[in-house]
């Protein structure tokens, strides 16, 4: 990981806390005592208790087509179940076609295609939590979308969802490597303040 800190010890996932002694053990079996203070910062997962035909694993409803419309029954519509993308262009881009298939402006593949598609994202990426990763398409996923929602109606004011434009990446891809070259510069600060003190710290940089 290009994230390294002097400060900051990566360790594996956390198996056991004992709340008496204050002794964390990880999955390697190494622990650590005395830790006063733990912050959660585990993510989320789905749950829509008051749709209980949805079905969630994994991170992932089944059955969504293009992770928006239900398949059984496509006037049921998820905004923002995807990872790995370019995250809230994608979800304007969701939102644009869901909104235009339910005003009936829009229409979407049979139910064999739709559950066809499902089952080749299945076969590409397994049934689990990497199903809704389109990091390795997003081209294709953007041209998706937008050829769902097509065109706005003539004489409003409608968004007009631009063809894929590979310069995103590199707009994406800039502000990645400007998070990295920040966390790179915090990481090289906190190492002379360590050698300042005499302390040998660890190496922050990478390749």
């Amino acid at each position: 990981t290009p994230f390294k800190h002097p400060d900051i010890i990566i360790k594996p996932q956390l198996k056991h806390f004992d709340a008496e002694t204050g002794r964390i053990t990880f999955a390697d079996d190494t622990t650590v005592d005395d830790v006063d203070i733990i912050f959660f910062a585990t993510g989320y997962d789905f749950s829509f208790p008051f749709l209980p035909r949805e079905k969630v694993q994994d991170r992932r409803i089944q059955g969504l087509y293009q992770h928006v419309f239900d398949i059984a029954d496509p006037s049921l519509a998820f905004i923002g179940m995807i990872s790995r993308g370019y995250t809230f262009m994608m979800l304007e881009w969701q939102a644009v076609a869901a909104a235009r298939f339910l005003a009936g402006r829009a229409q979407l593949p049979s139910e064999e295609e739709m559950r066809a598609w499902e089952r080749d994202i299945i076969a590409a990426r397994g049934d689990g939590v990497e199903f809704p990763s389109v990091g390795d398409d997003i081209a294709g996923y953007f041209e998706g979308l937008r050829a769902i929602a097509g065109k706005p109606a003539p004489g409003t004011t409608g968004r007009v969802l631009p063809p894929y434009d590979p310069t995103w990446a590199d707009s994406f891809q800039h502000l990645i490597r400007k998070r990295q070259e920040w966390w790179e510069n915090e990481a090289r600060v906190a190492e002379e303040k360590l050698r300042a003190n005499g302390v040998d710290g660890v190496d922050a940089s990478h390749p």
